[in-house]
């Protein structure tokens, strides 16, 4: 099993009145499988980081500085069957963080962001990210056989 997640700055284009600035957000987890039988694991995972964002949008005037307290950042992380029946199932997704929380990013305003130790949780008994019954499935880390 081999998993991996990308945070990638999206700068957007000052010339222009849209604000397309961005932060891509890949996730994949390959070879993914159920304990009980080894086969391919059908359900959703939910990968999940704290963001601490420090910005100059704070303030009545949005001209201040601040920092945000914790947030939480997840996202659903769908898994397809693989056809080879010695690997398990792949399970990825390629979002942004503007998808997830609309306006998180603003053009031409710089900010901090402080993150926690990617995780990543199953789907629990009913392959569903969005309940409550999940488990930890993954964290972040280097593993050296």
């Amino acid at each position: 099993m081999v998993g991996s997640s990308r945070f990638k700055v999206l700068l957007g284009n000052p010339g222009t009145p849209a604000d397309e600035a961005d932060v891509a957000i890949d996730v994949s987890v390959t070879d993914v499988r159920l304990r009980s039988n080894l086969a391919d694991y059908t359900g959703e995972l939910q990968g999940s980081v704290t963001l601490r964002i420090t910005d100059p949008l704070s303030g009545p005037a949005q001209n201040e500085v601040g920092t945000l307290g914790d947030l939480p950042l997840d996202v659903t992380i769908p898994c397809t069957v693989t056809a080879a029946a010695d690997v398990g199932s792949t399970c990825s997704i390629s979002t942004s963080a503007d998808a997830l929380l609309p306006g998180m990013v603003s053009e031409s305003k710089r900010s901090i962001w402080q993150m926690t130790d990617v995780r990543v949780f199953d789907g629990g008994p009913d392959g569903q990210a969005s309940t409550q019954d999940n488990t930890l499935f993954l964290t972040q880390g280097v593993f050296v056989p």
